[in-house]
Formats: structure tokens, sequence, C-alpha cells
């Protein structure tokens, strides 16, 4: 893992801010040993202000990990309903499926998560 990943998902959006305006050459999309981005990491464990600033500097929103599941997908797979509304707000794609043919939607845990893919 790299300091960005790290930084996605351990929520640092002071640290990321740092690194995204001192060193524009990072490499947002570089995938870790499990075939992971930044931004996958944040949307996991729910870091909403790194999402934002991820997406705000071009990381792609509708990456997939290596079982074709996106960003949007772990968020409302993890409960994390501020990410999911984030990542909505920002154009995430809601109907990529993954490897199963399941969508962002189909992972959500709760009913309210599911019910933001309805408005």
């Amino acid at each position: 893992m790299t300091l960005l990943h790290w930084a996605g998902r351990a929520g640092s959006p002071k640290i990321l801010r740092l690194m995204l305006d001192r060193c524009r050459t990072l490499r947002l999309e570089e995938k870790d040993a499990w075939g992971w981005t930044p931004l996958l990491w944040a949307a996991y464990h729910g870091n909403v202000d790194v999402l934002g600033m991820l997406i705000d500097f071009d990381a792609n929103k509708n990456v997939q990990d290596p079982d074709g599941r996106t960003p949007l997908s772990w968020a409302a797979n993890e409960g994390h309903a501020d990410a999911v509304i984030c990542l909505l707000a920002k154009c995430a794609r809601r109907v990529l499926e993954d490897k199963d043919g399941k969508t962002a939607r189909d992972w959500a845990k709760t009913d309210e998560i599911r019910a933001l893919f309805d408005c």
C-alpha cells in the first residue's frame, strides 16, 4: 500500500490534502496488492472527506476492484449512507455490475441505503 492508500483507508483528509497539494504526480489509480485504489479504501471505510477530495482530484469514481465492485458498491455494502450520498452526488454510476451481475444497490445493507438509489 502507498501513502495514498493509507490516507484513504485511515480517513486522513489533512494528510491527503498535503500530499495532493504538494505532489501533482501522485498516481491516484495505483492499485495495491489486493487490486484496490485509495478511492476504494475510502469508500469501504466511509471516509467521506477523503472520497470527495480524491474525486475532486480526478480519481476514477467508477473504478472496479478485481471482483468488479465499485466504491459505490463498497459504501453501500458497509452501510455508509454518507459515503453513498457523496458518491451519488459526484455522479458515480449506479448500474455498473460486478462479476456476479450485482449493482451497488444490490449490495446495500439496509433499506435506508437502498432508498438512496431510488431518488
